[in-house]
């Protein structure tokens, strides 16, 4: 299978794991100042730094001395062994033990004739179950392309499975929320595939994440999607 991710140069990053501080139980931070914040005048506050998230992780499992080294640590190794932890006092919108995915969509020159899509699905490096599909008109619009990959990821979970879709689209999520479908929507086709699909997991939920924020599950289906398109 190519590899769609390449690994970045070793540097000098820092990751802080932080228990019990302002912003909350268990935060990781890569910045210095926010971790000063965080432990700034609450006694029972902890912290330690590592040299890499997963290490930071573990800090919190009371594992100091495990390094998983094989796995690349700027990105997810599974799509449900990621820990939620908040970094920087931001949701990473993983869910801790529940298998996780990311979807995301976009277009070149959306809704024009010479417009091109693109969709993925992110479960993993290297994972063969992702998805980098390339899409023609009349699915070639930003919000169209969203909705089709979340289509795509919520059918990959078997009826009743339990699961946590991510994605950066408001669009989507609000879509995939709405009580009715209305059919004078631009769209209205593809919400109500998104609906049934809804309808067949409804232990499946839709969480939202910041785009291009460096959470590396986002940033895997955003890639997928990029290549779909070239």
């Amino acid at each position: 299978m190519k590899k769609y991710f390449k690994k970045k140069p070793a540097g000098t990053q820092k990751f802080y794991a932080v228990l019990n501080g302002r912003d909350g139980e268990r935060v990781i931070y890569t910045r210095w100042d926010l971790t000063h914040r965080a432990k700034t005048g609450i006694k029972k506050c902890k912290f330690k730094s590592f040299p890499s998230k997963i290490e930071a992780e573990q800090f919190f499992r009371g594992q100091e001395s495990v390094l998983i080294s094989h796995v690349p640590t700027d990105v997810p190794a599974a799509s449900g062994n990621a820990s939620g932890i908040p970094v920087d006092g931001v949701s990473t919108g993983i869910s801790t033990g529940i298998p996780t995915v990311y979807c995301d969509g976009g277009a070149k020159n959306s809704n024009l004739d010479d417009s091109i899509g693109g969709i993925g699905v992110f479960f993993g490096v290297n994972d063969p179950r992702n998805i980098s599909m390339r899409v023609v008109k009349p699915i070639t619009t930003n919000n169209r392309c969203e909705l089709l990959a979340a289509i795509l990821a919520l059918s990959s979970f078997e009826p009743n499975a339990e699961g946590v879709i991510c994605s950066d689209s408001a669009y989507t999520i609000g879509k995939f929320h709405s009580k009715t479908l209305d059919p004078e929507d631009v769209n209205y086709t593809l919400v109500r595939q998104l609906h049934e699909q809804r309808d067949l997991h409804p232990k499946v939920t839709f969480e939202k994440v910041l785009a291009h924020s460096g959470i590396p599950g986002n940033e895997g289906a955003d890639q997928l999607a990029t290549l779909a398109m070239k």
